[in-house]
């Protein structure tokens, strides 16, 4: 029964010595007063487990009924130590290393213009009601750009999204039709990753796109036949 009860004991401190030797060793890994505030933190619990225990163990040790228990105490506060050195020594040696932060993009908004015409579609009115530019704070560029009317095409108006992309990868933009209402189903959506030309330091952009293919709004409800299959045109954008 000594045996088990020993066993058991000694092997969940153990885990909390390599517990607390691995927070040791990963703190060390970080700069600054994370560092020191994260190592000072698992030496003193370290410390202080291991000397309760110790203490426990000779408190008991003195006298006969209990001696048992303090045998047990005192390899319970040899097994945190053990633990605690072997896993700070290990977390170096395998390379192990706190993660860097990872901070979500922080993002702003401003007013801004999209202008769009189309070729070889006389029924395509084009005007602007302004739009959004989506601003990522910290990087200074822009996310993307929505307009949601920049003209009529057939009487239904016309909405426009940019997300402009490097220049190797292109933009992606997107035209659709605008819904009347939940109920007004089988609406186009012309979608396509085009090359932009940027301007004003990133304010501004150009695109000439062509065949940008017809696709439909919601699954499972195609655009009605009457709509062109392909659009081809320009797309003009600016940002406060």
């Amino acid at each position: 029964m000594f045996a088990i009860a020993a066993t058991i004991v000694t092997l969940l401190f153990l885990g909390v010595g390599i517990a607390l030797g691995y927070f040791f060793g990963i703190a060390r890994t970080s700069d600054g007063l994370g560092a020191a505030l994260g190592t000072a933190v698992a030496v003193v619990w370290v410390a202080a487990i291991a000397a309760l225990l110790a203490v426990v163990g000779g408190i008991a040790l003195a006298r006969e009924k209990t001696r048992p228990a303090g045998k047990i105490s005192l390899m319970a506060a040899a097994a945190v130590v053990v633990g605690a050195i072997s896993a700070a020594i290990a977390v170096p040696v395998l390379g192990l290393r706190q993660a860097p932060p990872v901070f979500a993009p922080i993002y702003t908004t401003t007013n801004g213009t999209v202008s769009l015409t189309l070729a070889n579609e006389p029924e395509f009115v084009p005007r602007s009601d302004g739009a959004t530019c989506s601003w990522v704070i910290d990087g200074g560029a822009i996310d993307g750009i929505g307009a949601p009317d920049v003209g009529t095409l057939r009487g239904r108006m016309v909405s426009a999204g940019i997300r402009p992309g490097v220049e190797a990868e292109g933009s992606l933009i997107v035209l659709g039709i605008q819904a009347a209402d939940v109920n007004d189903v089988g609406l186009p959506t012309w979608t396509g990753t085009v090359l932009m030309t940027s301007t004003d330091g990133g304010h501004a952009g150009l695109v000439d796109f062509a065949d940008l293919p017809i696709e439909p709004q919601k699954p499972g409800y195609p655009p009605d036949a009457s709509w062109p299959r392909t659009l081809t045109g320009t797309l003009t954008w600016t940002c406060d």
